[in-house]
Formats: structure tokens, C-alpha cells, sequence
């Protein structure tokens, strides 16, 4: 039983299915614990998933990471995820310096590991790096085209950067490989950037459902956006009023006012543009 498990795990790691390798080999050695080749395979399936999910790690997480890596001799040398995984460990305590030396390190000595090179982008992104961030981002969608976590993090650079050709492209094939909320947002706020205003409808009503929180607020404010481009001022203005019952921004306040006027609604316009002139002022 415990081969039929290590079998699992092997298939799960090839399948990028992290949590359920570290899982399989878990159980694997609750059934054969005197395996230390097992406990190596479970230690680097467990730093690979912290590596791609820094969030997982907690601050006692990241000490019985290291404390288990030392136990079994596994060192930044064994492999490009225990050296990330390390960084992530770096930076939980607070010693960023320590751990973007780690990335540019680690992307270096491992310059075929997707991962290693994904981990350098991030860290170049913290440090306000966008532009050096694309070469390393561009090399991990390169190396492992498949994963959408890689191509939702290279459009949203190069977003940031203001290319949002590029970043629809990347975003909507990070989109048809694994949907979720967060990319589908960025995904219409690019195509709204580029004026592809029905599509930019489409990737947000399919965002909306998939948010929680402020992101939903985010969502169908550039929803309404979109709407008001279209002309369909009634369906702008009820996503737009929605939005700014959560946050108000002036800017949304303004497409909403606009929308008001669209629909001969010139009173409520009025009110609403009060009301964000109250907010900004010196908005001329």
C-alpha cells in the first residue's frame, strides 16, 4: 500500500497537483515510516507547495520547514524549490533582503525550473522592479506554458507596465487554462484599456460570481463601465450604483453620473457629481 501511494504522489507532482502529493506521501509513510527517501520526496513536494503558495506557510509552519530540511541534509542545492521555498521562509521573518538575494540566487543556478524563475519575478515585482520582473515571468510561461498561475502573473506585470495587448493575451489564456475571479478582473480592465468593450462584458459578468469582498465592487464598477460605453446606460447605472454603495470612488462616480445623463436622468447626475465633487474638491 505504501508503493501504491508513492505512485500517487509521483503522478500528482507530474500533474502539478501539489496538495495531493504531499498527501500521498504523507499517508505513505504513516504505513512505511523508515523510508528517508520517502521523507525526502515528501519534504520537496512540501517546499514545492509552499514555494507556489507562500500564503500556506505560517511563521511555526516555516520553522519546522527548516528545521526538517536540516534534519534530512536538503539545502538549497537538492533543488530550485527548497531554495524558494527557504526565501519564502526568508521573508516570513521579516529578512527580505536575504530572500530576494535568495531568487536572484536561485534563478541563476537553476535557469531551465519554471518556479525558479517565477519566484524571481514576484520578488523583482515587492522591490518595484516591473520592467526587470518580465524577462524571468516570460521565461517560467515559456518553460511551462500550461500553468495558469505563471501567465496570470506576467499579464498582470505587464499590465502594470501598460501593455495591455499583451496583457489580454496572457490573461485570457491564464483564463481558459484555470478561470477564476481575479484573473477574469484583470482580464476587463485590460480589454476596457483597449476598448473591446463587449468582451471586456463578458470576462466581467463571468468575474463577478467568482469574487468575494471589496473585488466585487471592483468588478461591477469596470462592469458598468463597459456597459456605459456600450450605451446601455439603465444596466450601467445598476452595477455603477452597486459599486459605489461599497466604495465610492470618485471615479466611479462619475461614469455613474455619466450613465444618469445618458439616460436623461440629468437630476440624479447632478447629485451624483455633488457628491464627488465633495470627495475631490479640485477636480476641475
Amino acid at each position: 500500500r505504501a508503493s501504491n501511494l508513492v505512485e500517487v504522489g509521483d503522478k500528482a507532482i507530474k500533474a502539478d497537483a501539489l496538495d495531493e502529493a504531499v498527501f500521498a506521501y504523507q499517508r505513505a509513510l504513516d504505513f512505511d515510516p523508515n523510508q528517508p527517501a520517502l521523507r525526502r520526496k515528501l519534504a520537496k513536494a512540501q517546499c514545492r507547495f509552499t514555494a507556489e503558495q507562500p500564503e500556506s506557510l505560517s511563521p511555526a509552519g516555516a520553522t519546522n520547514l527548516v528545521v526538517r530540511l536540516k534534519a534530512l541534509n536538503l539545502t538549497e542545492k537538492d533543488g530550485p524549490e527548497i531554495a524558494v521555498a527557504l526565501g519564502q521562509v526568508d521573508l516570513i521573518r521579516a529578512r527580505s533582503s536575504a530572500a530576494h538575494a535568495r531568487f536572484e540566487k536561485v534563478a541563476k543556478a537553476f535557469p531551465k525550473s519554471p518556479l525558479a524563475q517565477f519566484a524571481l519575478g514576484k520578488s523583482r515585482l515587492i522591490r518595484g522592479m516591473k520592467d526587470q520582473a518580465l524577462e524571468p515571468l516570460s521565461k517560467a510561461v515559456a518553460l511551462q506554458p500550461n500553468t495558469a498561475r505563471y501567465r496570470k502573473a506576467l499579464g498582470r506585470t505587464l499590465a502594470k507596465l501598460g501593455k495591455w495587448s499583451r496583457a489580454e493575451e496572457a490573461l485570457a489564456r491564464a483564463a481558459q487554462i484555470a478561470e477564476d475571479g481575479t484573473t477574469l478582473l484583470h482580464l476587463g480592465r485590460a480589454r476596457l484599456k483597449l476598448a473591446k468593450n463587449g468582451a471586456a462584458v463578458d470576462a466581467l459578468k463571468r468575474a463577478i460570481p467568482l469574487l468575494d469582498g471589496r473585488r466585487i465592487s471592483q468588478g461591477r464598477a469596470l462592469l458598468g463601465e463597459a456597459l456605459f460605453r456600450l450605451g446601455q446606460f439603465n444596466e450601467a447605472i445598476r452595477e455603477l450604483r452597486a459599486s459605489v454603495k461599497v466604495t465610492g470612488s470618485v471615479g466611479t462616480l462619475f461614469v455613474l453620473a455619466s450613465a444618469y445623463q445618458g439616460a436623461n436622468n440629468h437630476g440624479a447626475a447632478a447629485r451624483v457629481l455633488s457628491r464627488a465633487l465633495a470627495d475631490d474638491p479640485s477636480n476641475g
